[in-house]
């Protein structure tokens, strides 16, 4: 095994958000290795964190290498496709491929998203699918290489192997071959994206599940050749599912009507082929299909084995990307710092809380949650685990504070609320409506709200009605009346202290 004596660990990170990235300069303390240790395979992977009681936050064995090794490729693969090319935009090869993992109470999680948005995969790693302890707390980026991925490839079904995730190396034992990390790069969109994966799945239902033979027979009939375009619906047929592109909705599971799932891009549905075949015959259910009730978000689960899950979960259609579908915009314009840092002090890296249990120790009614829950989701600080229906902790090792500022509708609404764009018109007392006038690129636009639906006359709530989020016009028609509100309170208080 080659040694490597390495330099201090050393992390200059840019605050300011930039056109494609924020990035972070790193020196590794370790190099990334493949060796041999007392005659086990072994990876380590050099990280990114900077301080830790110990070397590694987890140290131990899997005794299923090949089902671990073939999820990671399976991830590693996702993170470098882009099942979505804009016409304007040239295929071009990306950097941005370091998968985020996650270690804390008895969990390991590695995610990343496709260079497009539109897929997010997660690996699941739980006891007691290794044997080892989870003996520290944090989250890195690592970046699969292709010596690597090679080596991931090479591993066999009958080899153990040992793994270590550690403040300077991921670690991997495997041969006497040498990966070493190159500069971190976390694309905004990833920012941007873990919170509308949250958003969608904290809203799915399950909605089907097959055993490993009709997974197989579903997955092998996917045409490999459809275009992007072609939307698709997946519905059960027997003990499977198969595709059909008409279809009537469906009574769910609790009784109500259930919009069909869709699917475009089925490429990203045959990455499934290559893990599906590895899961035990005996197991009843090898694959679980979730989708979100307007069926435009769905997520592909694969239990491989007991405490080892590949989940995939797709938009509608490859050309939108999460990062563009906004359903939590609504929730980033009533922040309160005070109480998103009493939800962060709860969160403790714990892998399960549920809402009710952080509602009872924050204190918190379910909106103000909602809205806390965003805001730490849109900082890649809380993810969601949807076998569980909880959340889990994460720290992504940037400054994170400005990532408000990155979602451009809603910069733009508290553009036109500062700049009076806004205009409360009269209504009559018996209409429980309220309307407002709220300027637009070149026309004054006409918004509309009762109760909780609000309407607008611009294109993009004409085009999407709401299913991608709020249009800017909207959202500042909600900021100024909340801003109203708040106003109002304050000299209701005034008042009442004099």
């Amino acid at each position: 095994m080659i040694l490597h004596t390495g330099k201090k660990v050393a992390a200059m990170h840019e605050s300011k958000a930039q056109a494609g990235a924020i990035s972070q300069t790193i020196n590794y303390g370790f190099s990334s290795t493949i060796s041999t240790f007392e005659r086990q395979p072994k990876l380590e992977l050099a990280t990114s964190l900077r301080e830790a009681r110990y070397p590694y936050f987890f140290e131990g064995r899997l005794e299923e290498a090949h089902m671990f090794a073939r999820c990671l490729l399976s991830l590693a693969k996702v993170v470098e496709t882009r099942f979505y090319i804009p016409p304007n935009l040239l295929q071009r090869l990306l950097s941005e491929r370091d998968p985020v993992i996650t270690s804390g109470a008895g969990a390991l999680r590695f995610e990343g998203f496709s260079a497009c948005a539109s897929a997010y995969c997660r690996v699941d790693l739980l006891p007691p699918a290794y044997d080892g302890e989870i003996i520290e707390k944090g989250t890195t980026n690592v970046d699969f290489n292709p010596q690597m991925k090679a080596a991931l490839a090479a591993t066999l079904q009958s080899e153990n192997l040992e793994i270590g995730v550690g403040k300077d190396e991921f670690v991997l034992k495997k041969g006497n071959e040498k990966t070493v990390e190159k500069k971190v790069k976390l694309p905004l969109r990833w920012l941007k994206s873990f919170v509308e994966v949250q958003a969608y799945q904290k809203q799915m239902e399950k909605r089907l599940t097959v055993s490993k033979v009709e997974a197989l027979n579903f997955l092998r009939n996917l045409p490999s050749n459809a275009n992007n375009q072609t939307v698709f619906f997946i519905v059960p047929a027997g003990r499977g599912l198969r595709l059909s592109q008409t279809v009537q909705s469906r009574p769910s599971a609790n009784g109500a009507i259930a919009t069909p799932i869709q699917i475009g891009g089925l490429k990203r549905l045959l990455l499934l082929k290559d893990l599906v075949p590895l899961i035990k015959q005996s197991q009843a259910c090898a694959l679980t299909v979730y989708s979100s009730p307007d069926g435009l978000a769905s997520e592909w689960q694969i239990d491989m084995k007991e405490g080892l899950r590949f989940s995939l979960t797709m938009t509608s259609q490859p050309f939108r990307g999460f990062s563009g579908e906004g359903r939590v915009l609504e929730n980033l314009t009533e922040i309160e710092e005070e109480k998103l840092a009493l939800l962060r002090s709860a969160l403790q890296w714990h892998q399960f809380l549920s809402e009710e249990s952080l509602q009872q120790s924050c204190n918190m009614n379910h909106d103000a949650l909602q809205n806390a829950l965003a805001a730490l989701g849109s900082r890649g600080l809380v993810g969601f685990d949807l076998s569980s229906n909880s959340y889990f902790h994460r720290e992504l090792p940037f400054d994170l504070s400005l990532v408000e500022s990155m979602h451009p509708r809603l910069k733009a609404a508290h553009k036109l609320v500062a700049t009076d764009g806004v205009k409360v018109l009269p209504s009559l007392e018996s209409r429980k409506e309220i309307q407002l006038e709220v300027r637009g690129s070149d026309v004054t636009h006409l918004v509309t709200g009762y109760e909780e639906s609000w309407r607008c006359t611009c294109q993009w709530f004409s085009k999407y009605q709401g299913t991608r989020g709020l249009c800017k016009h909207i959202l500042a028609a909600k900021l100024s009346q909340a801003q109203k509100e708040s106003q109002e309170l304050e000299e209701e208080e005034v008042q009442i202290e004099q």
